[in-house]
């Protein structure tokens, strides 16, 4: 994501951020799962998350709010926004 937004190319940081979505995003927490695994028959077999990854995915977001977004750096294409059980927010791209 931080790399398609250097290349200021908005389509691939869009699939990007999909696929992340559907793919890494816990749905008990805003967090994302650090491991992914298509060979394995639950493609995500640790849904634990990392740290590191979480700071550069929120970064990048914020970056293409700024960028891409709305004014005050709206989200880029906000699809939902939720909160899970703990309380926990996270917000969707269309």
């Amino acid at each position: 994501m931080v790399l398609a937004l250097e290349a200021e190319d908005r389509a691939t940081f869009e699939l990007i951020a999909d696929w992340t979505n559907d793919n890494l995003l816990r749905s008990d927490v805003a967090l994302h799962a650090w491991k992914y695994d298509p060979s394995s028959p639950d493609r995500v077999p640790d849904r634990n998350n990392a740290t590191d990854g979480d700071i550069l995915i929120a970064w990048a977001l914020e970056r293409a709010g700024r960028q891409w977004g709305g004014a005050n750096g709206a989200p880029v294409r906000p699809r939902s926004v939720r909160r899970s059980a703990s309380g926990w927010w996270s917000i969707a791209l269309a």
